[in-house]
């Protein structure tokens, strides 16, 4: 699906639920859809800035975002950052964290998930809860800070 129908799908999806999809607002998904990065607010404002987009607009529209499902907060560290989630058929979000450049990345692996899905079948069973989503964040040293490392 290309960016203009994901954006057309996310402005159906806010008007549904009250919002308008402002330039600020279409300016900052855009930026969501066109990327695949973990965006921090501060990011996300250092890249729209030069459309006159506010800092309090960024945080603003970050959380109607987040509330109605397009964007995903990831917490690291006790940092935010946010990721597209709307389009994502994934329950499984496996998350690295590199501790010498803070580069995050994200795992996917269906050998990972496979493992994961039993994980999460054993504790529903176990528990009698139902599991909808499963983050994970690991952290070490990425393989570009490893080969500067040695």
């Amino acid at each position: 699906m290309g960016t203009e129908k994901k954006i057309s799908e996310i402005e159906e999806l806010l008007k549904s639920k009250g919002y308008k999809l402002t330039h600020p607002r279409e300016v900052i998904v855009r930026l969501f859809v066109q990327t695949s990065e973990h965006l921090k607010p501060e990011d996300i404002y250092n890249e729209v800035r030069h459309e006159d987009v506010s800092l309090p607009t960024v945080y603003r529209s970050i959380e109607i975002l987040k509330n109605i499902g397009v964007i995903k907060e990831v917490v690291i560290n006790s940092e935010r950052y946010y990721e597209l989630s709307i389009f994502s058929q994934k329950k499984f979000h496996i998350h690295f964290q590199c501790s010498i450049c803070g580069k995050i990345k994200e795992y996917n692996d269906k050998r990972i998930f496979k493992d994961m899905l039993l994980q999460r079948d054993y504790i529903e069973e176990t528990y009698n809860d139902v599991i909808e989503d499963v983050t994970v964040v690991m952290k070490g040293v990425c393989s570009s800070c490893k080969k500067e490392v040695k």
